[in-house]
């Protein structure tokens, strides 16, 4: 039994019993977090599911996949763990240097810019503004604004 046919054993003894996962992991001997990143591999369709099986991935290496939200980075990653013959701690080290490629690119709505230029139009009808600043850091978005009275 593959890593995704446990994890869809699980589910489904999960729902024709109707217990929780620490139920579950009570019953199996095994930890609530063991059955949850069981589980979570099911967050991949079904063609990443296969490619992950071929390429002879591991468990964790396809739980750092995960990490990445879009299916294209994870299909790149997984290109490149398979081709480059990564351990797991060199995959984990690739989804992290492309979370943070990918957080760089990560665009703001076009309705905050829109939203602050309203701000800042509304700001200067009761003064001078002589500074504006917007910062993004740990998806969170600070809007700095500077005005004369």
């Amino acid at each position: 039994m593959d890593m995704f046919e446990e994890a869809r054993a699980l589910q489904g003894t999960l729902r024709m019993c109707g217990m929780s996962q620490g139920q579950i992991a009570k019953k199996l001997g095994v930890s609530q977090s063991y059955i949850a990143n069981k589980l979570r591999l099911l967050k991949f369709s079904s063609r990443m599911q296969e490619r992950i099986k071929e390429y002879g991935l591991c468990e964790r290496q396809a739980r750092a996949l995960l990490r990445l939200r879009d299916e294209r980075l994870q299909s790149c990653a997984l290109t490149q763990m398979e081709g480059r013959h990564l351990t797991v701690a060199e995959s984990e080290a690739l989804v992290e240097s492309l979370m943070e490629k990918e957080e760089i690119r990560a665009p703001k709505p076009p309705d905050l810019d829109r939203g602050f230029a309203s701000c800042l139009s509304l700001l200067r009808l009761y003064g001078t503004v002589t500074e504006h600043r917007v910062t993004e850091a740990e998806g969170e978005v600070t809007f700095l604004v500077r005005m004369l009275r």
